[in-house]
Order: structure tokens, then C-alpha cells, then sequence
């Protein structure tokens, strides 16, 4: 006799709260000692997509909350600044003031953007929320 499908769902679904969502929350952040072979696989334009990667929790990784951390994310993560543009992604202040591993600094090539920018400063942002890093 086969289990009746709310049956098997309410099981499934005890088997997923249980044990899948604690793996899921005790996963160690990959990007915060990158592999050699993560950084090869992701080194081409596009393998990064902006706000849907899990590179920001290492600003706040273990409650490390901070002011900066958050300028950081603001800055970098959510819009994209001059300095991640220019240089690569990220840029060097947020690997330092972001607490972000500095075999990441500068790893991703943005120069696409710079005829976006050409009419901004230093310190302005350009919100780029649907494009790819």
C-alpha cells in the first residue's frame, strides 16, 4: 500500500527541516578561502552574477556587522564603484575594509562598464542590479 501524497510531503518536508536547512546554514562560505580551481572557473566576464552569489556574506560572516563592512556592501556589492571598474572587482577597499580574502582582489575584470561611467567621479555609484559581474 503506497503513502497518501500529503502523507509523504509532510515527511519529506520534516527529513528537509530537520537535516537539509542545518547543512545549508553550517555550509562554510566558499568565498572565504577561495580554491585556485574556483577563482580559474570563475575568472571569465559574466561568471559572476551581481546580487545572486554568496560572496557578500563573507562581510558578515560570524556577526562581523560593521559600519564599513556595510559601506562595503552599499558600495560594491549592491551598486558598483569606480574603484571596482578601474582596478577589478573587488576593489581594494573592499577587501580591506570588508575583511574579504585578498586572493579575490581585483579578480574580476570590469572594464565593460567604463562607457557607463565616463560622466561620473570617484565617488559616485552606478547601480548595475541587472547586470552581471
Amino acid at each position: 500500500m503506497e503513502l497518501p501524497e500529503e502523507l509523504k510531503y509532510l515527511i519529506w518536508k520534516s527529513y528537509y527541516n530537520c537535516f537539509i536547512i542545518t547543512l545549508i546554514k553550517n555550509h562554510k562560505i566558499i568565498w572565504l578561502n577561495p580554491s585556485n580551481k574556483l577563482l580559474s572557473i570563475t575568472k571569465d566576464p559574466g561568471c559572476i552574477q551581481h546580487n545572486h552569489n554568496d560572496m557578500h556574506k563573507i562581510l558578515f560572516y560570524n556577526n562581523n556587522w560593521s559600519e564599513l563592512a556595510n559601506e562595503t556592501y552599499n558600495q560594491c556589492f549592491k551598486n558598483l564603484c569606480i574603484n571596482c571598474v578601474n582596478k577589478g572587482f573587488p576593489c581594494n577597499d573592499a577587501v580591506c575594509y570588508g575583511t574579504i580574502n585578498s586572493k579575490l582582489n581585483n579578480h574580476w575584470n570590469l572594464s565593460f562598464y567604463e562607457n557607463k561611467i565616463e560622466d561620473y567621479n570617484e565617488n559616485d555609484e552606478i547601480d548595475i542590479s541587472a547586470g552581471f559581474i
